[in-house]
């Protein structure tokens, strides 16, 4: 299989016609078909690239908004935690207090 098929059909048009002696110009017309399609090719690897890429990209973009919200949910949490700790701290005092009070006024009525 030819590696130029349009210069090919060139040629065999010409040649078909009887033209002769212009090799050099279909040895250029091949080496730029040639060029063409490689860079092609390359386009296609560099367009399937960017697509991997922008999916890669979306994927990581995806996690991330996931992984904040997840943060933002947890950071959430430790702060109810925390004010329900605080409550529970500050109604244990309240507590105690009273009952040091409640210590306090039943020495007092202790006789000696």
């Amino acid at each position: 299989m030819n590696d130029t098929p349009r210069t090919q059909a060139v040629i065999n048009k010409i040649a078909d016609e009887g033209c002769t002696n212009i090799q050099p110009i279909f040895d250029l017309a091949r080496t730029l078909e040639r060029e063409v399609e490689r860079l092609r090719r390359e386009l296609a690897a560099a367009r399937a690239e960017n697509e991997e890429q922008a999916r890669l990209l979306g994927m990581s973009g995806e996690r991330e908004c996931d992984l904040r919200g997840r943060l933002e949910r947890l950071e959430r949490e430790l702060d109810s935690a925390k004010e329900r700790l605080r409550t529970e701290a500050m109604d244990d005092y309240s507590a105690i207090k009273e009952l040091e009070r409640d210590l306090a006024a039943a020495r007092i009525k202790e006789p000696k």
